[in-house]
């Protein structure tokens, strides 16, 4: 998996893509324009070695119902080689504990990483550890776009402003 403009660790910049193999931060892509020189990719480089995060982001996503839900999370399952405390599925058809839980987990605790949904955590539910969300839905409502649009860059404008946010190493 690769994440685009990603903010690295506090104090190591921007990464324009982050790549991911088996659920671990493994190395950076830079995107350089055509012609430019390497002149500073070797400390560039060190920089990003060091600034790459111990653990997926928190991640939302949006999916289109139920079934599409219950797939998106089999997927991340095998393809991060993790089990149900690592991705879950929160809507109101959620085997095993109340939705309400499972929210408050996403919430509070540092499992989840990703949670599934399809409506559950969009409107009156504030996630502020949420990093990436990911659309796997049309989205027909501007409303609806803009409100989802802002959980994750309620926490980017965090970063960017340099407040103190709870982070689990």
């Amino acid at each position: 998996m690769a994440l685009r403009e990603f903010q690295l660790n506090d104090g190591y910049g921007e990464a324009d893509y982050l790549l991911y193999v088996d659920g671990k931060a493994a190395g950076v892509i830079e995107a350089k324009r055509v012609g430019a020189t390497l002149t500073g990719v070797e400390p560039q480089s060190v920089r990003y070695s060091k600034g790459l995060p111990d653990s997926l982001p928190k991640t939302l996503v949006l999916a289109k119902d139920d079934n599409h839900a219950e797939a998106i999370v089999q997927i991340l399952r095998e393809e991060f080689g993790r089990g149900n405390e690592f991705a879950q599925k929160i809507t109101y058809r959620t085997t095993g504990d109340i939705p309400e839980n499972l929210i408050n987990a996403f919430r509070t605790s540092y499992y989840p990483r990703i949670a599934v949904t399809v409506d559950m955590i969009t409107t009156g539910t504030d996630i502020k550890p949420v990093e990436i969300v990911v659309f796997m839905r049309s989205v027909k409502s501007r409303s609806f776009f803009e409100q989802m649009k802002g959980h994750a860059l309620l926490w980017a404008t965090a970063i960017a402003d340099r407040r103190s946010l709870p982070r689990h190493h």
